[in-house]
């Protein structure tokens, strides 16, 4: 069964949707402008919703299209708690990256392991909860042999003129998850390569 979830910002929203196996796709989004998306609000609205309405629009639309396609419907966040903010993350004296999560994102994690738990522990999920953080600072991810790492940890690394300089693995990966520390314990500890 598929689980559609909303994401919404003061200038629309969007709705996606988890496969079982943790693949996550939009299928639906509406903006506040008419240049935001291909589907706009309802007329009149353009530019005049307040937050609370967008977020009825994106319940309401989410809970319709689980129902229509017999999945679950998890609930709306606001789309700016649904990632690793770059300004949360420091590196330790011990030389490990310590990854973290304000009190809110982590209510979104909470609601997004509810959902659906096994999703959750997807590597799918864990690259969409740093993409905000990728996208936004100067980490990146890599492959372990792209360092002569005997690991399938998830690393994160800084890339300058195409060359690693810095690398910190999650060597719990077999463990637990990423996600599952930032859920528990509001950080997660890479540990310096």
């Amino acid at each position: 069964m598929h689980t559609y979830y909303g994401l919404f910002t003061a200038y629309g929203y969007e709705i996606l949707r988890r496969s079982p196996s943790g693949t996550t796709e939009q299928v639906y989004s509406a903006g506040n402008c008419q240049y935001d998306s291909a589907q706009t609000l309802p007329p009149g609205t353009l530019g005049t919703l307040d937050i609370a309405t967008i977020e009825q629009y994106c319940e309401d639309t989410g809970r319709q299209m689980a129902a229509e396609a017999h999945g679950r419907w998890a609930g709306c966040s606001h789309d700016a708690e649904a990632g690793i903010d770059e300004e949360l993350n420091r590196v330790l004296d011990s030389g490990d990256l310590e990854i973290s999560v304000t009190a809110t994102e982590r209510q979104v994690l909470r609601r997004m392991h509810n959902a659906d738990p096994n999703a959750f522990q997807t590597d799918d999920t864990m690259r969409d909860l740093f993409e905000p953080l990728i996208c936004n600072s100067e980490l990146d991810w890599c492959r372990p042999e792209e360092i002569s790492a005997l690991t399938s940890a998830p690393i994160l690394c800084i890339r300058r003129d195409d060359e690693i300089t810095d690398a910190w693995g999650f060597m719990d990966y077999a463990l637990r998850s990423p996600q599952d520390d930032l859920l528990a314990h509001g950080k997660a500890i890479f540990q310096r390569g």
